[in-house]
């Protein structure tokens, strides 16, 4: 989208706003005289700030916590962080109590809930005092699309959302993060055969097992297991890979081509075009091959972590759960590393943020004042440059990393170094920040340093090096664009991810139909998957979908079609003008 087109959305929706002054959650502290709300700036007390995330690193279990970007934050605020993990269970409890963080991040279905609630600080009580950042230019589009899709009927600001990355700062990584993972040293030993199917890559495996069936340990050892703590995702995001889709709902349910930015029910669509069906045959045909860890319809995502550590499984679908096993083979070729699948993940924007994370500050928080300049220095280009390259000083300076920084991520030896200095790249501060890391901030170079050709090229473990010498690579992730340049995989840089910013929430009737759909595919799973032949499967896939029938499966999925409709219509209207 042009600027300026969006400049004309922007300027839409604020004229629809209506802003209403003294909304929900400021305690009471507005001036009886004048009806501003009092704000105070001082931060002599050092207080503790809690910031609750479902599916995220709780700061009390993790190793290096506090890690050297977090006491930057705290000694920035004067105050002890806290990151605490939800669960849908704990969410909902803690709603519905009123006894949560001071910050608190939600997905879409929770908004009516928490605006019914008042468990939100209005945050335009704040614009010009403690919310400058959340209030700057940079978010303009962000802020109008909350107003107007993410506000209930009020067109008020009580959410901000991380992820922001407008024209031309399109997502780029260094390393290929999702795909299909190998065992460098295995995929080696087997010819490195080409990858470019499901089919392809079960081959692979099954090859990489008859050369590696154990640990040196005398463990067993899988094609892969699944974390089960993030609903389905780990059970469709392969398929998603493959067949070039994204996630919309939260729940992998529905789903947007990137390609063409069409939506379909993920498990209502035919086979063929649906990212669920291709992964239960996927999985099934793993199954029967003898790949999956029998334990993967139990595992959550510290097991995986463990059995990574361990040396247990030979592939995936994603960089995040390898443990401690690649920084303790930095210094071989014995690493996991990442080959792209037919969709890449890279080149999309974000002007409205990541829709499915929605950060507020709770009514109920006993610091309103100091959750505030929290939450708006989340929002800060100096948080981003903080959470992607680390210290001014120390890991970088004019615009550049620092060598040592460099030569740190990549060094076996200082593993524990990297740990205890904590970047987004091995915590979670990405969800986090409301500026993407591809963004670039007002020094003219992108929040993440890490994001520049020399870097890429000279922070390389030996695992990297090697495939880039086998692939005639500077940096692994110049396969995508070879990839991409032979029509063998594409990237997200069609997606419009306005139209899925500007859908409407889901009201509790839909939400319910939705939250039934997830517990009766969830456990329909691992019959799919476990079918003994085409016969069985097709059985379990018609008391599935009579299941889903009976659930009223075709309301939701209707409401979802026309939600989504709507808002393609109005992005379409509003930019056109």
């Amino acid at each position: 989208m042009k600027r300026k087109m969006m400049k004309k959305f922007i300027a839409l929706c604020c004229a629809m706003a209506i802003v209403v002054l003294g909304g929900c959650g400021n305690n009471g502290k507005n001036d009886p005289e004048t009806g501003d709300v009092k704000t105070s700036s001082d931060t002599s007390e050092k207080i503790t700030i809690t910031v609750g995330i479902k599916n995220f690193v709780d700061s009390s279990t993790y190793k290096y916590w506090p890690m050297e970007i977090t006491k930057a934050i705290e000694d920035k605020l004067n105050i002890e962080l806290k990151i605490i993990n939800y669960d849908d269970q704990k969410l909902s409890i803690d709603l519905t109590s009123g006894d949560m963080c001071d910050i608190m991040c939600i997905g879409p279905e929770y908004i009516e809930n928490v605006l019914k609630g008042k468990h939100a600080v209005y945050l335009d009580d704040y614009t010009d005092t403690l919310a400058k950042n959340i209030f700057s230019d940079r978010f303009e589009t962000r802020n109008s699309i909350i107003r107007e899709f993410r506000s209930g009927d009020e067109s008020n600001l009580y959410f901000t959302t991380p992820g922001e990355l407008g024209e031309g700062e399109g997502e780029k990584y260094p390393t290929v993060m999702y795909g299909y993972v190998v065992r460098w040293d295995l995929y080696k030993k087997i010819g490195m055969p080409e990858i470019n199917s499901g089919e392809d890559y079960i081959e692979a495996l099954k090859k990489m097992k008859e050369v590696y069936s154990e640990t040196e340990e005398g463990l067993p050892v899988y094609a892969m297991g699944h974390y089960n703590d993030s609903g389905l995702h780990s059970w469709t995001f392969r398929g998603m890979l493959d067949l070039g889709y994204t996630n919309v709902d939260g729940n992998c349910m529905y789903l947007v081509d990137v390609r063409n930015n069409e939506l379909i029910s993920n498990v209502m669509t035919e086979e063929e075009s649906s990212p669920f069906w291709d992964d239960m045959h996927f999985y099934n045909q793993m199954y029967k091959e003898g790949l999956l860890d029998p334990d993967c319809f139990i595992e959550k995502a510290e097991d995986l972590k463990g059995k990574y550590t361990k040396g247990q499984y030979l592939g995936g679908i994603n960089s995040w759960h390898y443990g401690d096993w690649n920084s303790g083979h930095a210094d071989s070729d014995e690493s996991y590393i990442i080959l792209p699948s037919n969709m890449v993940w890279s080149g999309a924007t974000s002007p409205g943020g990541w829709s499915d994370k929605l950060f507020f500050v709770s009514s109920h928080s006993k610091n309103i004042d100091r959750a505030i300049m929290a939450l708006d220095f989340f929002n800060s280009e100096e948080f981003a440059r903080l959470i992607f390259s680390g210290i001014e000083g120390q890991n970088w300076e004019n615009g550049e990393l620092t060598d040592d920084t460099v030569a740190m991520k990549s060094d076996p030896a200082r593993t524990e170094n990297w740990g205890e200095l904590g970047l987004s790249g091995s915590y979670g501060w990405d969800s986090i920040s409301a500026i993407g890391a591809t963004a670039i901030l007002e020094d003219g170079a992108p929040a993440s340093l890490w994001n520049t050709d020399k870097v890429f090229s000279s922070s390389l473990s030996t695992t990297e090096q090697d495939m880039c010498n086998a692939f005639g690579l500077n940096y692994p992730s110049e396969i995508i664009n070879k990839r991409i340049e032979e029509g063998k995989s594409f990237d997200q840089s069609k997606i419009n991810s306005l139209y899925t910013a500007c859908m409407e929430s889901a009201p509790q009737d839909i939400t319910r139909i939705d939250n039934n759909v997830v517990e009766i595919v969830t456990n329909a799973i691992p019959y799919l998957v476990q079918a003994e032949d085409e016969s069985a499967f097709n059985t379990v896939k018609e008391k599935l979908m009579s299941d889903l029938k009976a659930a009223d499966i075709d309301t939701a999925v209707q409401w979802w079609t026309d939600t989504y409709q709507k808002a393609k219509d109005k992005v379409e209207e509003s930019t056109a003008k």
